[in-house]
């Protein structure tokens, strides 16, 4: 994932896989190796299903100093 305004990477991202087999066999061959100087935690999204869509158009975060 990367921020909107600094283009620069916010630490982490998601992974969907086909199936759960091939998902857990990814955290346990990813989880605690090093990327770039940091050590990699993987996590099992907590929901069952994918958050509901906001409904209306969505802009993305507040843009600073406004519109003119």
């Amino acid at each position: 994932m990367v921020d909107p305004h600094t283009r620069e990477s916010r630490g982490f991202g998601f992974i969907r896989m086909a199936n759960p087999d091939e998902a857990d066999r990814a955290m346990q061959g990813v989880s605690g190796t090093e990327i770039d100087g940091r050590i990699v935690t993987v996590e099992k999204a907590k929901r069952s299903r994918p958050r509901t869509p906001t409904p209306g158009r969505y802009f993305g975060p507040p843009k600073r100093g406004g519109r003119k």
